[in-house]
């Protein structure tokens, strides 16, 4: 497959239209799970844990499905022209409309009012899957054209500048959904979605030129026999960058986890400590990816995916000898910038892998990749919870304190550091070893 592109579709502003979608997608990403059970449970009739567990629910399903969208995208991809783009507009909209749902509606207590809060979530979630993948699969299109353009261009320096481009506007949504709805109010984080949105998809106007070509007839024969594999198959050559990825991932959902209790029993802190923490961590990971960007073109994707790990290991250390507010904002920092370094790299790395086994099921490969890391903030909380609790904290309840935080910090800093260097292990292990060095 190939790539028509024009000039003017190629030029430095069109990486910062294509992040701006990103922008408006991360509104149905970790926010969701944070403001969503909030919002609800400050309603008569709708219980904490209950929420808990259809979000757990919902987030099963979602998952389990991410494989076969992504096979569903690439058949259709195979058509060429602008069919992910027009995809990931429709699957936005989607989403749109059941997170709109769920933060403006009144909910009626009881069966009804659950069955219809589960219809919204899976609107919200499934149309997220689809603007996603399909917005992942499009970028990997975009830099082929721009490395197609000239001799200027390498092949995985173009990755890096595309995947750089969406994780910023990601970053840039996080930020502002976590922060704008104790800000404004719903309403007015609702309508500033839509604005979002919309200027977003106006920005996307002209990539749109940059239409892939109708796939040749080795590349569909390719997809035919794709398209014949069951979704949740995996190829041999993919499961070493998931796994690593997997244990990675839990070791960056163990903060997220734990970061309220954490910020109230162990420092004794409130919201605003939590807020600026925040800010910090996504901030921090925003300002970084320039410099990510560059040590993954000057060092390889490889090698630099293990530089993040193990830089994220040792972000976390200081806090565990020295819990206080001051360097707990200082690990927030330091953990924010590896994670553009780690973010970067592992993406980069592994859009290498699948356009090793050709464009017939790049999507599909996305799907596996989002599979992983949506699974991994459910894996954290159920071992980082139940061993904290084994070690004998318990969570401070009206006036009484919490009991031993010691042991919730040291599963907050222990996990996080164990997981991280099990993951550069792995990644270091022989089979991995000419990648890292080339």
């Amino acid at each position: 497959m190939h790539a028509c592109a024009t000039p003017a579709a190629l030029a430095p502003s069109a990486r910062l239209r294509y992040g701006a979608w990103a922008v408006p997608l991360a509104f149905a990403a970790l926010p969701l799970y944070v403001h969503w059970p909030a919002h609800m449970a400050a309603q008569p009739g709708w219980n904490l844990a209950a929420l808990g567990g259809l979000l757990l629910a919902v987030r099963v399903i979602d998952a389990a499905l991410d494989p076969w969208i992504g096979q569903r995208l690439d058949r259709l991809g195979e058509r060429g022209h602008d069919w992910l783009p027009r995809l990931g507009l429709g699957g936005a909209a989607l989403m749109g409309a059941g997170w709109s749902a769920l933060f403006l509606l009144d909910w009626p207590p009881g069966a009804a009012g659950w069955s219809l809060a589960a219809l919204a979530l899976l609107l919200t979630s499934l149309g997220y899957s689809v603007a996603q993948l399909a917005l992942q699969a499009w970028g990997v299109q975009l830099a082929q054209a721009e490395s197609q353009a000239g001799p200027d261009h390498a092949a995985e320096a173009a990755q890096v500048r595309w995947v750089s481009a969406r994780e910023l506007g990601a970053l840039a949504g996080v930020l502002v959904a976590s922060l704008l709805p104790a800000l404004a109010g719903w309403p007015a984080t609702v309508a500033l979605w839509w604005l979002l949105a919309g200027l977003a998809a106006w920005a996307l106007l002209p990539l749109r030129s940059v239409a892939s070509a109708p796939w040749s007839a080795p590349v569909r024969a390719a997809a035919l026999v794709e398209a014949r594999v069951p979704p949740h198959t995996l190829p041999r050559a993919w499961v070493g960058p998931l796994l690593v990825q997997l244990v990675s991932g839990i070791a960056s959902a163990v903060p997220s986890a734990l970061v309220l209790l954490v910020v109230g029993d162990v420092l004794g802190g409130g919201p605003s400590l939590q807020a600026l923490a925040l800010l910090l961590y996504f901030g921090s990971a925003a300002a970084a990816l320039p410099l990510a960007s560059r040590a993954v073109q000057r060092w390889g994707a490889a090698r630099a995916w293990s530089l993040g790990m193990g830089a994220a290991a040792l972000a976390f250390l200081p806090f565990g000898m020295a819990p206080t507010p001051a360097v707990f904002l200082l690990m927030c920092l330091l953990t924010g910038a590896a994670l553009a370094l780690e973010t970067l790299a592992g993406q980069t790395l592994w859009i290498a892998r699948l356009e090793a086994g050709g464009a017939a099921q790049r999507a599909r490969g996305f799907g596996w990749w989002a599979l992983v890391n949506k699974s991994t903030l459910a894996l954290a909380a159920g071992l980082a919870l139940p061993l904290a609790h084994a070690l004998g904290y318990r969570a401070a309840q009206g006036d009484a304190a919490a009991h031993d935080p010691a042991a919730l910090l040291a599963v907050y800093v222990g996990l996080p550091v164990a997981f991280k260097l099990a993951a550069a292990a792995l990644w270091a292990l022989p089979r991995h070893r000419k990648e890292i060095a080339a």
